[in-house]
């Protein structure tokens, strides 16, 4: 999760899971007699990979076994859920003593729990390597903002508008990219989607919050945020890439989704039937492109954000057309046989896409 030397947090992970494999296929090659190797070849190999592992503990607390991984994981998860819990905690704790405090006492305590959570991160990020409780913290401490905004509006009676989605977007990518929380980079993401569709939307004439019911004013700036992968200092950083590709793909999807079964909710001059076929057809389309873009570029999220899609928008076709008059389980029957179709062209995609690699 960190930059040491160029190297990320992933990419030294990445390293150590090749060494294990290699290990392992050349144990499994050495058994099959494919391949012998001296004994000092053998010492010259295990001390190479030696040094590389124990340079990338030192540096990254990377996994060495399977063991590791698996523990990992599950620190991950549990990191989650603890930020989730500590930060409902708290929202509740000061619900609970809110009506007893002054509104100075208000402010004070809004302001201090945000910065007590952030300063407790920055000293467990010196501490760490993997930086999970310092995720667990920074996480707290968005939820700490958020708090804050919300109750500074409310105390200072604060005209409403998209100003907070802002304040809470730049907190969020400040942490991210102190720590490389990508988590925290999709709530940035998302927040930020959000404010600049609003503003869109109040640029209008229109409330603010409006871009609710009218998702074809989030398609720009998820666009806008697909783009951002490819920036140069998002590329270098493990897993953001990734996660900006998902949250503003994502978005589109969403907003076509929802576009393609009420046609009510766009601001297209059309009739509400034109506006679904308009959208089911540019779904499809839209499907089609990720999985094309995902397999030459080897974004796997990219593919399976595609397909996910195609499935959905497909099925959402089969019960407008069938559901109503067809029997059920010849609706199923169908289903499935689509389903198999479409595995067998994924399968196709696949296999093209290895011996175009190959």
């Amino acid at each position: 999760m960190t930059a040491n030397g160029g190297l990320t947090r992933e990419q030294a992970q990445a390293r150590a899971d090749r060494i294990r494999a290699f290990r392992a296929e050349l144990a499994a090659a050495e058994s099959d007699g494919a391949v012998t190797l001296t004994p000092d070849q053998r010492r010259s190999l295990d001390s190479y990979h030696d040094a590389h592992l124990a340079s990338l503990t030192s540096r990254f607390d990377v996994d060495r076994t399977e063991t590791q991984h698996q523990l990992s994981l599950g620190l991950r998860v549990v990191s989650l859920l603890g930020a989730v819990a500590l930060t409902a905690a708290a929202i509740l704790f000061f619900e609970q003593i809110w009506g007893l405090l002054p509104s100075a006492g208000q402010i004070a305590i809004v302001w201090g729990a945000p910065i007590g959570v952030l300063g407790a991160a920055r000293q467990t990020a010196r501490r760490e390597r993997t930086l999970y409780f310092t995720a667990l913290l920074a996480i707290v401490a968005f939820g700490c903002f958020v708090l804050n905004v919300f109750v500074l509006g409310a105390v200072l009676n604060a005209r409403e508008s998209a100003l907070p989605l802002l304040l809470w977007a730049a907190f969020a990518f400040a942490l991210a990219y102190a720590w490389n929380l990508r988590l925290l980079l999709a709530a940035g993401a998302l927040c930020g989607i959000a404010f600049c569709a609003a503003t869109a939307v109040s640029w209008s004439r229109i409330p603010w919050d409006a871009f609710f019911v009218r998702p074809e004013w989030l398609l720009l700036p998820a666009a806008a945020t697909a783009a951002a992968s490819q920036a140069h200092f998002n590329a270098n950083r493990g897993g953001f890439p990734q996660t900006l590709r998902i949250v503003g793909f994502g978005t589109i999807a969403v907003a076509i989704v929802v576009l393609s079964s009420f046609g009510e909710a766009s601001r297209l001059w059309l009739a509400p039937r034109t506006i679904e076929h308009f959208y089911q057809v540019v779904g499809f389309g839209y499907a089609i492109a990720l999985i094309a873009a995902g397999v030459r570029r080897r974004w796997n999220e990219s593919v399976n954000l595609g397909a996910s899609l195609f499935g959905l928008l497909l099925l959402l076709r089969f019960v407008d057309w069938w559901w109503d008059w067809m029997p059920k389980y010849l609706f199923f029957l169908l289903v499935g046989a689509t389903a198999l179709l479409f595995m067998f062209v994924l399968r196709a995609l696949r296999r093209s896409a290895a011996e175009r690699h190959a």
